[in-house]
């Protein structure tokens, strides 16, 4: 561990044992408002004042979900949901894909493929999947529709995907 990984660990460490967590009850004058509790941290000793109210956390990235339409293939329909995080595209799951016989076996083995192809390649062109061909086609479909639709959510909320 290096130096100023020890010494931030030793901190945290040294917070949780010695920052007790109290509770206050406020009195009040009869006729006032009810007596409430809440739950105080007490300062470190040798640490900067924190009592004062947090300054808010800044806006991260605009995170939108697409859901793509259902594309009907000879097997049965493929369904892709995309999630898209400040433009980029962070996961791709399929929401369904054909069942029954062989296709579930088909499909355990090409659905994870197809869904690293999206987050390598950062979109729909994708490869098809040797014997999922119809799975893959409808995926990259379903993928492209999901994709405009969370393009359209970022537009209309201000952001980007």
């Amino acid at each position: 561990m290096r130096p100023i990984q020890r010494t931030l660990a030793g901190v945290a460490l040294g917070l949780a044992v010695a920052v007790p967590v109290l509770t206050v009850a406020d009195a009040v004058a009869p006729g006032g408002p009810p007596a409430t509790s809440r739950v105080v941290a007490a300062a470190p000793a040798t640490g900067p004042d924190t009592s004062s109210t947090p300054s808010p956390a800044p806006a991260g990235p605009l995170t939108v979900v697409g859901t793509g339409t259902v594309v009907r293939t000879d097997y049965g329909p493929v369904q892709v949901e995309v999630t898209v995080t400040g433009g980029r595209i962070t996961a791709a799951r399929a929401l369904q894909l054909p069942a029954g016989g062989e296709s579930d076996q088909i499909n355990r083995r090409a659905e994870p493929l197809l869904s690293r192809q999206v987050l390598d390649r950062q979109g729909a062109g994708i490869d098809t999947v040797s014997g999922a061909t119809y799975t893959s086609q409808g995926y990259r479909t379903s993928l492209q529709a999901a994709l405009d639709a969370a393009r359209a959510a970022a537009t209309t909320s201000g952001g980007s995907a």
